[in-house]
């Protein structure tokens, strides 16, 4: 299992977030905890979520450095 904290691809950052679910929309798979506005890939088991309980995402995010591709 990879450990998404310590083996981060170049031009990434790993992050942990941790509140309340505020909404889950299982079609785009975007889930908002927080002010934060997470996508769940497709190959990420999803739970029965429900908005008003606590939870923890973890995952990767490209840094400011890393160029967009289009």
């Amino acid at each position: 299992m990879t450990d998404v904290l310590t083996d981060c691809p170049p031009n990434t950052r790993a992050f942990v977030i941790q509140g309340e679910i505020l909404a889950w929309d299982p079609l785009n798979r975007e889930l908002q905890i927080g002010t934060h506005l997470v996508s769940v890939a497709p190959s990420v088991p999803v739970a029965k979520l429900k908005c008003g309980v606590t939870g923890t995402v973890s995952g990767q995010e490209r840094t400011a450095s890393t160029p967009a591709v289009s």
